[in-house]
């Protein structure tokens, strides 16, 4: 289902006209010679769409640049209405974010910041979509290059995709180097983590992400830091949560406390053991 709504959204956005988006700005004075950035149209596009705007016209914006269909429109303004008119950031932080990517686009082609000549920008664009779920963005477009960083909050960075493919073939090396018999122990053994020493990027990655404080003391991280009693209590746990009946749909009422989902892991993936070399499948 997910995929099928997927396909429909790609054909959507594939049938705008960039150009006619363009021209539709420059008819209120945005062109070429009205920005010199895409960080002054970034910010722009947050003074329009002022996070402390309580009045109906952000919200306005935002269902039609998101295309919701007319027969909720009188039930979105309603349940504005209702709730005392908040801002849309308030209403409806994710609309909001989304709202600003769409605004600061349009503004951008408008400027000729962004070219109305390439059709994939419009999908492209969209990929920005994500960024509120996500400590990094990697990607090797250089639209997404250019843009990401003007919508990225302080805990959050962007990372060049090539800069990355990079760095993981330096990974290859490093840990190939190691000795055989190492290496038949399984990557989760002898490379749980990143290197705590040499210049990788997914170590400052790293560091970004979980705190070089926290994940680069070897005790922390180490399965050995855990007693064999507490490891195999834990493990029992879950083998018991996992073979569990599962719940029927229409009993469940409000979140779930867990809910397990299964992986099959291979042994061996390309050069790697994934598993130990000697461990065999009916192991627990």
């Amino acid at each position: 289902m997910e995929r099928e709504f997927a396909n429909v959204w790609r054909e959507a956005l594939e049938t705008h006209d960039l150009n006619e988006i363009a021209r539709s700005l420059r008819k209120f004075g945005i062109d070429g010679k009205s920005f010199e950035s895409l960080g002054a149209i970034a910010a722009e596009a947050e003074r329009l769409l002022d996070p402390n705007d309580r009045t109906f016209g952000p919200l306005s914006f935002a269902v039609n640049a998101m295309g919701v269909p007319r027969n909720y429109h009188s039930r979105i303004s309603e349940r504005w209405k209702g709730l005392g008119k908040p801002s849309l950031k308030a209403f409806s932080p994710y609309a909001a974010f989304v709202s600003k990517v769409e605004l600061f686009f349009q503004i951008a082609l408008g400027a000729s910041q962004i070219s109305s000549d390439r059709p994939s920008n419009r999908l492209d664009i969209a990929y920005l979509y994500y960024l509120p779920f996500c400590h990094l963005f990697v990607s090797s477009d250089r639209l997404h290059q250019r843009c990401a960083t003007h919508f990225l909050r302080e805990n959050q960075k962007f990372v060049w995709g090539q800069e990355l493919k990079a760095d993981l073939a330096r990974l290859q090396s490093h840990f190939l180097s190691l000795p055989e018999a190492t290496r038949d122990e399984g990557i989760m053994r002898f490379a749980p983590r990143p290197p705590t020493s040499g210049d990788f990027l997914t170590s400052k990655l790293w560091d970004h992400i979980f705190g070089a404080d926290y994940w680069r003391d070897e005790e922390v991280v180490s399965p050995e830091s855990m007693n064999p009693a507490q490891s195999k209590k834990l493990v029992d746990q879950l083998i018991k949560f996992s073979e569990a009946p599962a719940a029927p749909s229409q009993s469940l009422a409000g979140e779930p406390d867990a809910i397990s989902v299964a992986r099959h892991v291979r042994k061996k993936r390309g050069s790697w053991w994934q598993l130990p070399k000697d461990f065999e499948p009916d192991q627990k």
